[in-house]
């Protein structure tokens, strides 16, 4: 990871550096996924568990989920 970032709820590019944090991400397909959580070149989906892990190289957008539970 590089300099330090603050992740908002606002979607910003995603550029491979990433917060340990449950976050929406959006592919460069235009699907948005929930509740997704970063971890060694992919985010896990815990909003579908059928969704299988996402490559870094597929994500466009994050943004820090809007699932008031997290």
């Amino acid at each position: 990871m590089g300099l330090e970032k603050t992740l908002t709820k606002e979607w910003s590019r995603f550029d491979g550096d990433y917060e340990k944090s449950m976050q929406d991400i959006k592919l460069h397909d235009g699907r948005v996924i929930f509740k997704c959580w970063p971890n060694a070149g992919a985010f896990s989906c815990f909003s579908n568990n059928d969704q299988p892990d996402i490559l870094y190289a597929d994500i466009a957008f994050v943004r820090l989920t809007h699932d008031k539970n997290w």
